[in-house]
């Protein structure tokens, strides 16, 4: 078990969990933790708010709002976990990862409408709903009511994806 005061920052490190915070400066609602040796962004908790987001936006001058921006490249793997009730995801929040391979996203996702959400990840080849559902080369989008056309610019080049969008 370990406690955590949050009431001095906005990122602590933690000798377990790696690296981690609050994904806006009122240190209420998701939280983030990466872990250095696996690769692994967890973003868990709960918020008022079901928007996966931050306490400036984001844009491609000023990616520092992320408050994984310092992780970028060494992120393999994003897991959001299912009790997050996350519907929404932020602008560029899941952009910039060089690395990463998958994504796991909770069932709740059903608005993919911001831009760039997945932007510049070359590695991509997996996004899915569940750890057991991860399938090479398949984007598994079938929850997602609103999807933005530029959701993957840039995103795993010279790949062959299968979308899918129904069970």
């Amino acid at each position: 078990t370990y406690s955590i005061d949050t009431s001095s920052t906005t990122s602590v490190s933690l000798a377990y969990f790696g690296i981690g915070g609050n994904c806006k400066d009122d240190y209420s609602g998701y939280k983030w933790a990466f872990d250095e040796e696996s690769g692994v962004l967890t973003i868990s908790g709960t918020s008022t708010s079901t928007t996966l987001g931050f306490t400036t936006a984001a844009n491609w001058d000023n990616l520092t709002p992320i408050p994984w921006h310092d992780y970028f490249s060494a992120i393999k793997k994003v897991v959001i976990e299912e009790d997050t009730g996350i519907t929404a995801i932020q602008c560029y929040a899941l952009s910039q990862l060089s690395n990463c391979t998958q994504i796991v996203m909770p069932t709740t996702v059903s608005d993919l409408s911001a831009y760039n959400i997945f932007a510049n990840n070359e590695q991509l080849s997996s996004i899915a709903y569940s750890e057991a559902e991860l399938t090479e080369n398949v984007y598994d989008l079938r929850y997602a009511r609103s999807i933005n056309n530029q959701l993957f610019e840039s995103a795993a080049k010279g790949l062959t994806l299968t979308v899918k969008l129904s069970s």
